[in-house]
């Protein structure tokens, strides 16, 4: 029998911090997955750090196109 289980984990602010997902075979643990999303100051997210530590950096880019009715 094949049990999958998720676990949520959430700061204060209501954003998920974290998510661990975890498998098991027939009893015996096969899988075991963690993700941590971190964010910044205005509540983005800023980076989010997958199994086998590969980590993604989110870069926000705002421009400021000139409108030419101005």
């Amino acid at each position: 029998m094949v049990i999958s289980e998720r676990e949520y984990a959430y700061g204060k602010n209501g954003k998920r911090i974290r998510e661990v997902s975890r498998e098991s075979v027939g009893g015996k643990q096969t899988a075991l997955l963690e993700t941590k999303y971190l964010y910044n100051h205005k509540g983005q997210l800023a980076r989010q750090e997958d199994p086998g530590n590969v980590r993604r950096i989110i870069l926000m880019i705002y421009m400021e196109t000139a409108c030419p009715f101005n």
